[in-house]
């Protein structure tokens, strides 16, 4: 039987390639048509959500080539399914029956998912896409968001049944069920008095069902789970169903069941550590849960943090597989093309990120290699084929709304910035801690290195501090409404008072959880000039802690002399509480202000709070300068003052009357303004 041959597709997407999956009864061959389409039809099909496994094409489907009149139409007789499909452009791809190598993981999906009496019509990529035509797949991957998104359904096909894959998806259904997501909030909330609302503080009722928990840790560690590429395609479906052999879940109805879960996991992991089989959730699952409830665009900082322990084969699809998941103004800097080098794509995205976003959040995901990889990056650009062991902090704002001022010099970066403490003291790399007891232990060594009785930051002790720094900010003072699994820092404080060791004490709370998950791969440091922080793990002394404009946490740099005056090395981004609050440029907040995160309009935004008083103005900041105003919510019908309640707000931006500039950054916080207002503001070369 002679190979297939593909007919390539006509440039700029008017057409694309479906399968027809023809019936067949267990066993026998599996027999497939290979057709073109054109895209304006709106053609009714089913898109398939798999992993690849093994890429080896060692099976073969059998491709037959449709029938074709003199008129270009089907002479045959079309099901129903096909006949859905009218109008359309039918080709003919190859005259005979021919075979296509498949990998092994899609043949096995394709016998499960074919039907006895009835075709299907699908989307399936390693099928409709000449893999090996580059220039194809670069063209393709630009539209793989809206193949997903247009598909009638996506069905996610997670493998065959296990021994308990069945019990798994029956708690999450029953979960799903009964469970309500806020995605406005970012909440998650059960039915009063359903069954996950009588096992929320039922510890006993926790362990009874300690085979069904099993279960579902069993399911999310399938490898579907852990790559990248399934990602976007299950955020994009417009309707989802997961196959796990024969047994099928909606997709709407497991993600709640997961969200709720993840909630519950400070108490679920302490659990299952007792029987010895480690955390419920693999750091993988963290995307979908994230995402889940909130299938909104997001902006790229977002979306990189989320998306961060997800596994691909090609190294450039860690950029190129989230493009169709963005926020139109972000989605333009990532251009789909394999015929550029690793080394390329990422320094370009870098560059176009500088330059179009007019920030340097990217830098929060340096991550210092040791040992070095092979793909010689400049320490600035984010080596994204690297899974970080290191959890990406979410919460902070060290340079205020400000913006990037780049100078771009080959492979020299040069930011503006002020270096605001020397690193004198690091720990040893904090590693996996399996017991209550040894996070405990560990934490207290690292409180015994500052001195607890000091104040800092508006009042606040050095206690207060330490406690927020070792969650990396995720504590209810600072996230009142938008984490509901955060605890306050008197909460931490009791966890650090109770000295027993014995787990038992703090089964069925989260803090243990939430510390373990900020520390894990990172060391505490402490500054000549008296601050302390969580940072990288390969962070020693000598190195700086600088505020750069543009960046939302603070940068472990480590001088290179070698290189010139004020070069640096980008070791990693850091936790510092005192300056998370842009104190480094504007000083402390004013007695009785606090800085917080809220939830505006499913968007996280810094929040000033003085009692009953909420603003997203900073109340350090002098007057806006001529011709700029406040404004707020949709920049083509913005209100110019801002709302008193919470639930009414919109996120704050700036606008210019006269030259009619609009911008997010505050045109306050520029170099010239800042050394105005005394600000040691200096380029940092970063090399």
């Amino acid at each position: 039987m002679e190979k297939y041959q593909y007919t390539p597709l006509p440039q700029g997407y008017t057409e694309i390639r479906l399968i027809k999956l023809q019936p067949g009864l267990p066993g026998t061959n599996i027999q497939i048509e290979i057709f073109h389409t054109l895209i304006s039809s709106h053609p009714e099909y089913e898109a398939l959500s798999y992993t690849w496994g093994c890429p080896d094409r060692t099976q073969v489907v059998h491709v037959q080539a449709p029938g074709i009149r003199n008129n270009g139409k089907p002479h045959h007789k079309l099901s129903k399914v096909f006949d859905r499909l009218k109008p359309q452009r039918y080709r003919k791809e190859h005259q005979n029956t021919s075979s296509l190598g498949i990998a092994h993981n899609l043949f096995v999906a394709l016998q499960h998912l074919r039907h006895s009496n009835n075709s299907r019509v699908l989307w399936i990529d390693a099928i409709c896409i000449n893999q090996d035509d580059k220039d194809e797949r670069s063209a393709e991957v630009i539209e793989m968001g809206s193949i997903y998104r247009n598909a009638s359904q996506v069905i996610v096909w997670l493998g065959l049944s296990s021994h308990n894959s069945d019990l798994a998806l029956q708690t999450l259904s029953r979960i799903g069920d009964a469970v309500i997501c806020l995605p406005e909030q970012g909440l998650t909330r059960e039915t009063p008095g359903s069954w996950p609302a009588t096992l929320r503080n039922d510890v006993e009722a926790l362990k009874s069902h300690a085979d069904r928990w099993l279960s579902i840790k069993d399911l999310i560690t399938r490898e579907w789970f852990s790559r990248l590429w399934v990602f976007q395609e299950i955020v994009l479906a417009q309707k989802a169903t997961l196959v796990v052999g024969e047994a099928r879940l909606d997709w709407k109805i497991f993600a709640r069941g997961l969200e709720w879960v993840w909630m519950m996991s400070g108490q679920l992991d302490q659990l299952i550590e007792s029987l010895g089989v480690g955390n419920i959730f693999a750091d993988t699952i963290w995307a979908f849960v994230r995402q889940g409830c909130n299938p909104t665009a997001q902006y790229l900082n977002q979306m990189l943090y989320n998306i961060q322990k997800l596994l691909c084969s090609d190294p450039r699809d860690r950029l190129y597989a989230i493009r169709s998941l963005l926020h139109p103004s972000n989605s333009e800097i990532i251009i789909p093309n394999y015929s550029l080098s690793v080394r390329e794509v990422y320094t370009n995205f870098a560059k176009e990120w500088l330059l179009k976003l007019d920030d340097a959040y990217f830098l929060e995901f340096c991550d210092f290699p040791e040992p070095l990889t092979g793909i010689d990056l400049p320490s600035w650009v984010p080596d994204w084929s690297r899974a970080r062991t290191a959890k990406v902090f979410e919460y902070g704002r060290c340079s205020g709304l400000s913006g990037a001022f780049p100078a771009l010099d080959r492979n020299r970066l040069g930011l503006q910035g002020t270096l605001v403490g020397n690193i004198s003291y690091v720990t040893p790399p904090a590693q996996s801690r399996t017991t209550v007891a040894e996070i405990r232990e560990l934490c207290h060594s690292w409180m015994q290195l500052v001195s607890t009785d000091e104040l800092v930051r508006g009042g606040s002790t050095v206690t207060d501090s330490f406690m927020e720094t070792i969650v990396g900010g995720s504590v209810s003072e600072r996230q009142p409404s938008m984490e509901q699994n955060n605890r306050s820092v008197d909460e931490i404080k009791i966890f650090f008072a109770n000295v027993s060791g014995n787990d038992d004490s703090f089964r069925g709370n989260n803090v243990p959880h939430e510390i373990q998950r900020t520390i894990q791969g990172c060391l505490f440091f402490k500054t000549a000039e008296g601050l302390f922080g969580v940072g990288p793990r390969s962070a020693k002394p000598g190195d700086r802690v600088a505020v750069i404009l543009g960046c939302s946490f603070p940068v472990v740099l480590r001088p290179d002399e070698l290189s010139g005056r004020n070069c640096f090395q980008v070791v990693g981004h850091c936790y510092v509480s005192e300056i998370m609050s842009a104190e480094a440029l504007l000083g402390p907040l004013h007695s009785g202000w606090s800085a917080r995160w809220e939830s505006v309009q499913g968007e996280r935004v810094q929040m000033f709070r003085n009692g009953d008083t909420r603003t997203q103005q900073d109340p350090r900041m002098p007057p806006l300068p001529p011709g700029w105003e406040y404004r707020y919510g949709d920049e083509e019908a913005p209100q110019e003052i801002e709302a008193e309640k919470l639930e009414d707000m919109t996120p704050q931006w700036f606008g210019n009357v006269e030259t009619g500039e609009k911008t997010y950054k505050d045109p306050r916080l520029t170099t010239e303004h800042l050394k105005e207002m005394g600000v040691a503001i200096e380029e940092l070369i970063l090399i």
